[in-house]
């Protein structure tokens, strides 16, 4: 038996844990009312790393470090109740959660407090105070609050429309490897908003981001192929990204396929 403990533990070592000692310390310190131990001992289960994957389990370690106050763990829970994972969905609970972590500070749930505020999920539309929590997780560098930061200008929601602006914002996020942004952006070289109107560097942005597998910019860049926009005109390439787009389902590029008669 004690053999096969032994095992188990050398099974459930993963990056977080080099070794099986450092495994078993860690859960000690978590069941010793550890916050840092139990967050990671729930990103362990949430995430399959080294165990069995459990969001129940995960979602559980969660509220004790979340309880004791550690801003990230109560943004983790926050999430679980927002999707309803490991927990039953409920989205009071997950504005509770989010609004603490973000009082301290967490970017990722300024960020997911600014999209409820935006959305209107479990709280009333409020486009000034999601533009509020986006600029505070934005400040801090998180690229999905700078893009949608950027869309707040771009659509002058919860404040003046500016493309100046919102371009800036999505060229921040867009540095970071953050796709939507850089399909954002891509449009606004494309239209000359905000920026002046360079075709082939909404090109080079399109790609970037279809190439980190964003539908709507392979269908731009299958556009931009098909009509020798900022590219030279190569039909073979627009059909192979208008190709991938309609396999994720965009409408428009399957409707071009179904025109030049591709079946894909």
């Amino acid at each position: 038996m004690k053999k096969n403990v032994a095992l188990l533990l050398l099974f459930l070592c993963s990056y977080l844990f080099i070794n099986a000692q450092e495994y078993e310390a860690l859960l000690a310190s978590a069941n010793g009312g550890k916050a840092e131990a139990q967050f990671l001992i729930g990103q362990s289960y949430m995430n399959g790393d080294g165990v069995v994957k459990n969001p129940v389990e995960a979602a559980k370690w969660y509220q004790k470090a979340a309880s004791q106050g550690l801003a990230k763990a109560q943004n983790s829970l926050g999430v679980c109740y927002f999707y309803g994972r490991g927990v039953v969905q409920n989205y009071d609970e997950a504005l509770q959660w989010y609004k603490k972590a973000a009082d301290q500070g967490d970017a990722g749930a300024q960020y997911n407090l600014g999209c409820c505020y935006s959305d209107g999920t479990g709280v009333q539309a409020d486009n000034v105070e999601a533009l509020n929590w986006f600029i505070k997780a934005a400040s801090q560098g998180y690229a999905s609050a700078q893009n949608n930061l950027g869309i707040s200008y771009f659509f002058g929601k919860g404040v003046d429309r500016d493309y100046s602006q919102a371009a800036a914002w999505y060229s921040k996020a867009a540095e970071q490897g953050n796709a939507s942004a850089q399909c954002n952006l891509a449009y606004c070289y494309a239209n000359g908003r905000g920026v002046a109107k360079n075709l082939v560097e909404a090109a080079r942005l399109y790609r970037m981001s279809a190439e980190n597998g964003l539908a709507d910019a392979q269908y731009q860049l299958g556009y931009m192929f098909s009509k020798g926009r900022g590219v030279e005109k190569d039909k073979a390439e627009a059909v192979k990204w208008y190709v991938k787009a309609a396999k994720q389902g965009h409408p428009v590029a399957k409707l071009q396929l179904q025109k030049w008669g591709i079946d894909y």
